[in-house]
């Protein structure tokens, strides 16, 4: 082998290995089994790779290449942890505003990326230069070295780490899309059969609004020291939920989990049965999706059943459309969602920029304390959005309410190692709030149920419970379904039941128990 020709096997090498090499540098290394594994497996595909003919067509492959190590590198930078099927999955879903935070907040990522661009680069131009011709030695220890890491590592343990780990995950990631269509396919437009066991001659409006990664122990109406909801603070007729839980570490498999009955071990239920549009279009409302920058905004499928989704630049507006709307239609139920408080925290309006130095506006390094700062920010910023929204829906005699609940929570806390959804994930992540606000004319007509939300609040709770929630805090009842006793929490009969989480990796189901406080 001449010099080129071992030149370009290295960088091909330092490519494939990049995802363990950028793990071992900022987080925790493999196990000795895997590394020695990983760098085998590398190896072999690098001079399989090298030992093809012309130069040309290395260079026709280095964009597949890429693809394949960037993905897996960019998510061991980022996150420390093996590409996951959600990371595949949530790449479709993804805003385009999301994705420049994204770029913006990952420098070193970005760097990275460069790097292996720059060796595949180097690679194929020394590809061109060498006069190698391969030996049938080379393509023997090719064919060795994955023996190698069989052995190693083992036959289960190959399969999660790179470069096998992405194949295997992208497979489980189409599955997870061609079930998802399956079930989509599968909703029929029978009606429901709804019927209201009460119907108010007022006004009405009913709002679920799907929040962003607010964790429970940053709202000072839970006890958290800094004045983060104080507008909340000061409405009546408002309760939060103490001990709720969400159903999954990602967006796009909570929010599709809150809107309908499915839970986290029948998720594609949130697709093939009608969810809450449904249910409320067909008992008389005018239902109407409001989204900026989020889920709502690309799974379609959710909001199929609503007579007319409307995508707005900022959370705030969500609450502008509501006053509006409130004005033109007599009975509206909204679904909204906002992008709330996102990864890195830069969601919040210079009224909202009261907890200094922030990296988004001070123009300093991220480090734990300021990012601290600016993730407190964004729940202020979602206090004034949830304000605005029960001042919109709060007019004289309407009958109304409003559920809030975050689709998941996030780690923001210093002494966190993580900060985004991980498989183990930490309470931050899934003990999130609820709130319910209901308006005077409500409560008149509903003081039993005004009590049951009230005894109900320190219960375990969690996203199950909220397609009965707003079912029964609208009076809708369903036909041939007994569990709205058992599972709204405006009912006396409220009953406890197992709590499930479903994890980034789209199949590993956690059972959650209380408590779990999270001390920030």
């Amino acid at each position: 082998m001449d010099k080129w020709g071992a030149i370009s096997i290295t960088a091909l090498f330092f490519v494939v290995a990049a995802p363990t090499i950028t793990r071992s540098i900022l987080a925790t290394p493999d196990s000795l089994p895997s590394f020695i594994a990983t760098a085998s497996l590398s190896m072999s595909l690098a001079l399989l790779l090298s030992s093809i003919k012309r130069w040309w067509i290395l260079a026709l492959l280095t964009p597949i290449i890429f693809r394949l190590s960037s993905d897996e590198t960019y998510t061991a930078a980022v996150f420390h942890e093996y590409l996951h099927a959600g990371n595949i999955v949530v790449t479709y879903y993804t805003t385009s505003q999301e994705t420049q935070s994204y770029v913006a907040n990952n420098p070193l990522a970005m760097y990275i990326l460069v790097i292996l661009a720059l060796l595949l680069i180097v690679s194929v131009w020394a590809k061109k230069r060498s006069r190698n011709i391969q030996s049938r030695r080379i393509y023997s220890l090719a064919a060795l070295l994955p023996i190698i890491a069989i052995i190693t590592a083992g036959p289960h343990q190959i399969q999660t780490i790179p470069p096998c780990n992405i194949v295997l995950r992208t497979i489980e990631a189409w599955n997870f899309v061609i079930n998802k269509q399956k079930a989509i396919s599968q909703l029929a437009d029978t009606p429901i059969g709804v019927r209201r066991t009460q119907t108010p001659t007022e006004r009405e409006s009913y709002t679920l609004f799907i929040g962003e990664s607010s964790t429970i122990d940053h709202l000072s109406i839970a006890g958290y020291p800094r004045p983060t909801t104080p507008l909340l603070a000061k409405r009546d007729n408002l309760t939060l939920y103490t001990d709720y839980y969400s159903n999954a570490t990602l967006t796009m498999l909570s929010a599709p989990m809150i809107m309908s009955e499915a839970t986290p071990d029948n998720f594609f239920q949130a697709y093939s049965n009608p969810n809450i549009c449904r249910v409320f279009s067909e008992s008389g409302f005018t239902v109407i999706a409001l989204v900026s920058n989020n889920h709502l905004e690309v799974d379609l499928a959710l909001t199929a059943d609503a007579d007319m989704l409307i995508r707005l630049d900022s959370d705030i507006s969500i609450a502008h459309a509501i006053d509006s709307l409130t004005d033109i239609y007599p009975k509206t139920f909204f679904v909204a969602q906002g992008l709330g408080s996102h990864a890195y925290f830069y969601n919040f309006e210079p009224q909202d920029n009261i907890f200094r130095p922030n990296p988004m506006s001070d123009n300093q390094s991220q480090n734990d304390s300021l990012l601290y700062n600016a993730y407190d920010c964004t729940i202020h910023y979602t206090d004034r959005v949830l304000d605005s929204i029960i001042a919109a829906i709060d007019k004289p005699g309407m009958h109304s309410a409003l559920l809030y609940a975050s689709d998941h929570g996030e780690n923001v806390n210093p002494t966190d190692v993580l900060r985004s959804v991980s498989t183990t994930p930490q309470a931050s992540e899934y003990h999130v709030p609820m709130i319910i606000w209901r308006s005077p004319r409500w409560v008149a007509n509903n003081p039993v149920k005004h009590q049951n939300i009230e005894t109900n609040k320190d219960r375990p709770t969690n996203a199950d419970n909220i397609y009965y929630t707003l079912c029964d805090l609208a009076n809708i009842q369903i036909p041939n379904n007994d569990k709205t006793e058992q599972m709204s929490v405006t009912s006396s009969t409220l009953k406890p039941h197992k709590r499930q989480l479903l994890t980034s990796d789209l199949k590993t189901i956690i059972t959650l128990t209380s408590p779990c406080r999270h001390t920030p």
